[in-house]
């Protein structure tokens, strides 16, 4: 399925910024994609992506899950 290669290429090629990646996900109901996408970010790049543009466009529930996993 395209959704599946998709979701695959965003999780582990893509060389798009995690924070652009996950409001693609969002936008297109990829919840694989912000599932795996998560744990594999290092800690030390979760609080850049607060300073991201696109970290206020994301949800609060995603917003939320990447604080948590900062901690």
């Amino acid at each position: 399925m395209v959704t599946d290669k998709i979701e695959n290429h965003l999780i582990h090629s893509s060389l798009i910024e995690n924070t652009k990646i996950l409001w693609i996900a969002e936008n297109y109901r990829l919840w694989k994609v912000i599932r795996e996408l998560i744990p594999k970010i290092p800690f030390s790049a979760r609080g850049r992506m607060e300073k991201s543009p696109f970290f206020d466009e994301l949800s609060v529930a995603t917003q939320q899950k990447i604080t948590a996993h900062k901690l």
